[in-house]
């Protein structure tokens, strides 16, 4: 995924057919399901933050999910709840 970064910007901006749509639909349809089911007031905190990382700083995407998972596993050793 992270290879083919520069490949999807790419396919979005490229005249004619392209799969730039397809790509912004495939993760658009896995994003909103999945921010859908967030339970616990924590989780949208880490949202918010992952979403400063990625689109106002423009940092990558990997070291925001790497983050997000290590707030989550101190979240859950601190006895906060995660399911």
């Amino acid at each position: 995924m992270t290879g083919g970064a520069e490949h999807q910007a790419h396919a979005r901006y490229e005249p004619g057919p392209a799969a730039g749509p397809a790509v912004t639909g495939a993760v658009a349809g896995s994003a909103v399901p999945l921010a859908l089911v967030l339970g616990h007031v924590w989780q949208y905190a880490v949202l918010a933050a992952a979403g400063l990382w990625l689109l106002a700083l423009r940092r990558g995407v990997v070291s925001a999910l790497l983050a997000a998972g290590g707030v989550g596993l101190v979240a859950a050793l601190a006895g906060l709840p995660v399911g």
